[in-house]
């Protein structure tokens, strides 16, 4: 293909549909001198325990 050549695909890219849901809200972080910040958990949302081979790892989702 030549340089500076542009090819546009149909069926490739979908339009953006806005979902209310995936809204941010913004809060106001208090940053530290050395630029770190403390998160309080709110409340546990999921509790799964992973087994391996020879161990047991206990995940947590916190909101």
């Amino acid at each position: 293909m030549e340089e500076g050549t542009e090819v546009w695909v149909e069926g490739q890219v979908e339009p953006e549909q806005s979902d209310p849901s995936h809204v941010v809200s913004i809060e106001k972080i208090d940053v530290g001198m050395n630029l770190s910040h403390e998160e309080e958990p709110i409340q546990i949302m999921d509790c799964e325990e992973k087994v391996l081979r020879r161990k047991q790892i206990l995940l947590v989702k916190v909101l």
